[in-house]
């Protein structure tokens, strides 16, 4: 594959992905001025089980179709009619246990708004091997005006519903609309239409590589729902709606680069899955690429992070400020595990995919227990999920060591100088955070001062990643 592609098709799904993540910030911000922490929470505790439901429903055989060399017209339609089925049993198995989950948080307000946003599975599943098309055809383009197009939407709807009196169903219906604008745009885009054929030999072969993903998918998802589950129930609803707010921000910038690096190399590194010096070519660059941007954002972020709530929450927000910046330093590394994940599933071994993803659960959980059971604060939750996250890297990047015969050692030769800068950055802007200015002028004056620190830092360093990034900036002018 072109190497002028696969920068390109990087770029409209930074866009897409990045743009759809800020514009929902913006929209975020709005509602949080005008709802309360207690309403958010309520939507954190409702996204859990839709969450994993789509998890549940598309994460195997959809990523097998972008990993498969040359998918037929057989595969898309097996898929889809297997999608779509599955996408009905999850909503009716919501609609049956929703009465069941409002009790158990004691919030019979849940019922409802939970079996109305249940239908985003159908729409999600609807459209979920359009997706996988034109992912697999690196066609990020119109992925990227269909992703914009929806968010501005959805976004819209929400802000007048909330403006309206809404509450929760200000925010039910936001993420809820985003499902059915996203549908119908790229029904428009992609005019993909599934044959009346289900073949299984078809389901059988790409079940064979499609079910093991979809097993750690699910390890994934359930032991990241696992924090909002028992803050909700544990804590409550207000201190749920406080963490989940100071999740948010850095999560816009870490998923939108992961979102985008996994969307664009995934098919991109199955293409050489056979030629280990090219792979680890192309690992060696999103890696080095990915932490130097993603490192200093987050560690400027856990550094900022109380003139940014101030200023695009307000003051009622700042509880969640050692969430934010926790969350911010543990989403620091998140680029070097998603690109070395990304490598384990292009190789084709899924088999070694699932046993990591079984390995790294285990001690997530076992960290949050310990948060949870010995600390009993949402703090500490906060902090094991930090320490977590850099252990979790690590375990991953020892599994590539074996399964490629990349040196850890040579890994972190990659990134040590991003990461040098990125925290010497972080120490020198703390002590700013006591300066009794306004808030939007402290927020300003760290983010200049951080940013300069951290590029003069990484030229005096010779940082190799900048003159990676200046060569792909003129490969793309050309």
């Amino acid at each position: 594959m072109k190497k002028s592609k696969i920068v390109s098709s990087l770029f409209f799904k930074s866009v897409e992905s990045f743009g759809a993540k800020v514009f929902g910030l913006l929209v975020s911000i709005v509602l949080a001025r005008m709802l309360s922490p207690h309403e958010f929470g309520q939507i954190a505790i409702l996204s859990v089980f839709i969450s994993f439901s789509i998890t549940l429903n598309q994460s195997g055989l959809n990523t097998s179709l972008v990993q498969k060399k040359n998918p037929t017209e057989t595969d898309y339609s097996t898929v889809f009619y297997i999608t779509l089925a599955l996408s009905l049993v999850l909503f009716c198995l919501i609609f049956v246990l929703a009465p069941f989950i409002s009790k158990y948080y004691g919030d019979s307000a849940l019922t409802l708004p939970l079996r109305v946003y249940a239908l985003s599975l159908i729409f999600s599943a609807f459209n979920s091997v359009q997706i996988a098309k034109l992912q697999k055809e690196m066609r990020f383009r119109p992925m990227m005006i269909c992703t914009l197009t929806a968010t501005i939407l959805s976004g819209t709807l929400g802000i007048i519903m909330a403006y309206c009196g809404a509450g929760l169903w200000a925010l039910v219906c936001y993420y809820m609309s985003n499902s059915i604008f996203s549908t119908i745009a790229i029904l428009f885009v992609e005019r993909w239409y599934p044959k009346f054929c289900v073949s299984l030999s078809s389901a059988k072969e790409m079940f064979s590589y499609g079910w093991k993903i979809l097993v750690a998918a699910i390890a994934c998802s359930l032991s990241e729902s696992l924090r909002s589950l028992i803050i909700g129930k544990r804590f409550s609803s207000d201190a749920l709606g406080y963490y989940d707010r100071g999740r948010q921000v850095p999560q816009v910038i870490s998923s939108s680069m992961t979102y985008a690096v996994q969307g664009v190399m995934l098919p991109a590194m199955s293409e050489v899955q056979d030629k280990a010096q090219e792979l680890k070519q192309m690992l060696k660059r999103t890696v080095a690429i990915g932490s130097f941007l993603i490192m200093p954002a987050m560690f400027g972020l856990a550094a900022v992070a109380v003139p940014v709530v101030k200023v695009l929450f307000s003051d009622k927000w700042l509880p969640s400020v050692p969430y934010l910046q926790m969350l911010g330093i543990a989403d620091a590394c998140i680029h070097i595990l998603t690109s070395n994940l990304t490598v384990i599933k292009a190789s084709g071994r899924s088999d070694v995919f699932m046993k990591l993803e079984f390995a790294r659960r285990a001690m997530i959980v076992s960290v949050l227990c310990i948060s949870v059971f010995c600390f009993k604060t949402v703090e500490a939750i906060a902090v094991g999920y930090c320490i977590s996250s850099w252990l979790d890297s690590t375990m991953t990047v020892f599994t590539v060591k074996r399964l490629m015969n990349i040196p850890v050692r040579e890994q972190f030769l990659w990134v040590w100088k991003t990461l040098f800068a990125s925290v010497a950055m972080l120490l020198l802007l703390l002590p700013m955070a006591q300066l009794q200015i306004p808030a939007i002028l402290l927020l300003l004056l760290q983010i200049v001062t951080g940013a300069t620190v951290y590029l003069v830092l990484s030229i005096l360093l010779k940082n190799e990643s900048v003159a990676m990034i200046m060569k792909l900036l003129r490969s793309k002018k050309k």
